[in-house]
C-alpha cells in the first residue's frame, strides 16, 4: 500500500471530523488547483518510490490548507488528485496504452524497495480496463458517484473486467475502488 508522506500538525481539541468521498474529492480539487505543477510531480513518480514520497511532502502545507480540520485518509490521494487534474482538462482519453506508464521505470528496480507491488498492480489492472473500454472508463472516473451516468459506465465496463484479472488474482471492486484504480492510468493517457 501506498505511503503518502505528508508531515503535519493538527491543533485540535477533541477528534477531527472524517472526511466524507465528496469531502475527500473537495480537497483533492483544493490541492490540484491550488499546485498543479505538484501534483502533475507527484503523478509522475512510482507509487511507494522515494520520490513520491518528497514529491508528496511538498503538497503538505497545501493538503494542509485544502483540508482545514478535516482528517484525511491519504491511501487514495495519487487517485484522487488524478481524476482532479483530468476534471480541470479538456483533454479525454481517446485511447489508452496497453503498456503502462510506469513499465519502463519499473525495470531494474527492487519491489517492496524502489516501489509498492501492491499499488502497481492497482494501477496494472487499472491500465489493462482503460486500454480496452476508454470511453466508458473516464465516463466513470468523471461520473458523480451514484449517478445515472456512473451506472452506464460501471454497465459498459462489466464484459472487460474479468478478462483483465491475472490469474490467481483476488479483485474486490465496488464503483469506488474501480474509479480510483482507472484514474491514474486515465490521467497518465491524457497527461502524454
Amino acid at each position: 500500500m501506498m505511503t503518502f508522506a505528508v508531515a503535519t500538525t493538527l491543533l485540535l481539541i477533541g477528534a477531527p471530523a472524517q472526511a466524507s468521498a465528496d469531502t475527500a474529492m473537495s480537497i483533492a480539487t483544493c490541492v490540484a488547483d491550488s499546485e498543479p505543477r505538484g501534483v502533475r510531480k507527484l503523478l509522475s513518480t512510482l507509487p511507494g518510490s522515494d520520490d513520491e514520497a518528497r514529491a508528496s511532502r511538498k503538497l503538505a502545507v497545501a493538503y494542509d490548507a485544502c483540508r482545514g480540520t478535516v482528517w484525511y485518509d491519504f491511501a487514495d490521494a495519487r487517485a484522487l488528485l488524478a481524476v482532479a487534474i483530468m476534471a480541470g482538462s479538456a483533454n479525454r482519453p481517446g485511447s489508452v496504452a496497453a503498456s503502462p506508464w510506469y513499465a519502463s521505470a519499473i525495470s531494474g528496480r527492487s519491489v517492496g524497495v524502489d516501489y509498492s507491488a501492491a499499488e502497481v498492480a492497482r494501477q496494472q489492472y487499472g491500465t489493462c480496463i482503460a486500454a480496452a473500454a476508454p470511453s466508458a472508463s473516464a465516463q466513470l472516473v468523471m461520473a458523480a458517484p451514484g449517478s445515472a451516468e456512473e451506472r452506464a459506465a460501471i454497465g459498459a465496463l462489466k464484459p472487460v473486467l474479468g478478462g483483465c484479472i491475472v490469474q490467481g488474482q483476488t479483485v474486490k471492486l465496488t464503483a469506488s475502488n474501480l474509479r480510483l484504480m482507472l484514474a491514474e492510468p486515465l490521467y497518465h493517457a491524457t497527461a502524454n
